[in-house]
């Protein structure tokens, strides 16, 4: 299943849960979350070529990225209201999640004295969201809770110490790309299961598709051309295991 796929099939069960919250409303009660687990970051980073000016003198440089995907961590915290309804539980609040710091790798190939010369690359990414969330629960025997989430808002995306290693020590021909923080519109969209271990507390299990937005370094040092290593959108896709307190 593809990645457009199952954000549309997301989207169709929030849908389908929504339409079902129209029963008679009981009450309200707080909840607060905490979760935290395994996160997949795929394409990181794209193949680049990038017309450098520097001292009159231009010059084309390509970039590789060594993988498509890197594997680091997510923790987040949740603080909400929960609704309950006849059919289903819904719950609206504010969510900060923090993507841990992952680095990016590559091969960079510049012309150096008529040939082309390469160097190995790396720079370090981070990303934090904060979500309006909305989570719809189907309460199945006052025990299981499988449930669909959304959230929106922005991202904090920082991409900083970028360094070169060439492969025969010859560093005339690098370029050091500056640290940069970038804010961006963020969603995320998941599917999960709560267990209620007792009437306030419950464990769960969830799957959280992230686009973290737009990410890129600074321009480098000393260069007039106004390019740089980006990417449009970095999307993270994670396991999170959570316990929430409902009071």
């Amino acid at each position: 299943m593809t990645i457009q796929q199952t954000k549309t099939l997301l989207g169709l069960g929030f849908i389908l849960l929504s339409g079902a919250a129209l029963a008679e409303p009981a009450n309200f009660s707080w909840v607060a979350t905490v979760s935290g687990g395994a996160a997949f970051v795929t394409q990181p980073a794209q193949n680049q070529t990038l017309t450098l000016t520097q001292d009159n003198k231009t010059v084309t440089n390509y970039y590789t990225p060594q993988s498509s995907q890197n594997l680091t961590g997510m923790a987040g915290v949740f603080i909400g209201v929960e609704k309950n309804f006849s059919m289903v539980a819904w719950q609206i609040g504010f969510g900060y999640y923090y993507l841990l710091p992952f680095d990016v790798k590559g091969t960079a190939s510049y012309p150096l004295n008529n040939v082309v010369a390469q160097s190995h690359y790396q720079y370090k990414v981070q990303s934090q969201q904060l979500l309006v969330e909305s989570k719809l629960l189907l309460p199945l025997a006052k025990r299981w809770y499988p449930y669909v989430m959304v959230g929106v808002g922005p991202a904090l995306n920082r991409s900083s110490d970028y360094s070169e290693t060439p492969f025969n020590g010859d560093n005339s021909g690098n370029y050091v790309f500056g640290d940069q923080q970038t804010i961006a519109f963020s969603y995320s969209v998941g599917a999960g299961l709560d267990v209620a271990l007792t009437d306030a507390w419950r464990l769960g299990i969830g799957y959280r598709f992230s686009d973290l937005g737009a990410v890129g370094l600074g321009k480098p040092t000393n260069q007039t051309a106004d390019v740089t290593l980006n990417q449009n959108h970095l999307y993270a896709q994670s396991v999170l295991l959570q316990l929430s307190y409902v009071f």
